[in-house]
């Protein structure tokens, strides 16, 4: 089973005089004693980077780093954040984690489109091609991104109260799709898109 030459070096291998039998010992620790935290140490680094965007991790790490640094309010903060990992409730997800619907042609709520995810809902949706034509941004319209790639080219390209409010529409165009469909209503944004009212029942969002 082995060589000549790998057996001349086993052979060659002192044995310990001391006469004690065999012990496990867990070499992540200096101890030689297993420990839960020596073993999340391990398994962070050995687990291969998770990239939740379709996207380097180094890039997804630069995108959620300057998610909290932007001055917004923190629900809405916590649903970016979810909207650039893809974890939303959208129709898409729960079909790949083979939830079933209670609708057995379940479409978006906004325009009835049957493939609902990030890109449509905040992209290609007609729905929200409008709202993006009240804020005065200009869509690529040839291109399919996701809300991960939106964030980092509006990031980019808008002044910052724009980008700020646009946050703000695509996270209530999401609570209207799940709460409250078809109430949506925009009441004055200025040419700068710098204010923009949302009535949401009695609560009023000013960005100015």
């Amino acid at each position: 089973m082995f060589y000549l030459v790998d057996c001349e070096a086993i052979l060659q291998i002192p044995l310990s005089h001391l006469q004690h039998s065999n012990i496990p010992i867990w070499g992540c620790n200096k101890s030689g004693a297993f420990s839960v935290k020596s073993a999340c140490h391990l398994a962070t680094q050995v687990k291969k980077p998770i990239d939740y965007a379709a996207g380097s991790s180094l890039g997804s790490q630069s995108v959620f780093k300057s998610i909290w640094k932007i001055k917004i309010q923190p629900k809405v903060g916590h649903f970016v954040y979810k909207a650039v990992s893809n974890r939303l409730v959208t129709i898409d997800n729960l079909i790949k984690r083979n939830i079933k619907l209670k609708d057995s042609n379940p479409a978006c709520t906004f325009c009835g489109f049957p493939k609902e995810n990030g890109t449509h809902l905040f992209h290609s949706c007609s729905f929200v091609k409008e709202i993006y034509h009240l804020l005065q941004i200009k869509q690529v319209s040839h291109a399919r991104l996701d809300f991960r790639e939106l964030f980092q080219r509006f990031e980019s390209s808008l002044p910052p109260r724009k980008f700020r409010l646009w946050l703000i529409c695509m996270w209530s165009t999401r609570l209207q799709e799940l709460h409250h469909p078809f109430q949506f209503l925009f009441l004055n944004i200025d040419p700068y898109g710098l204010r923009a009212y949302f009535f949401w029942g009695c609560d009023v969002v000013f960005l100015c």
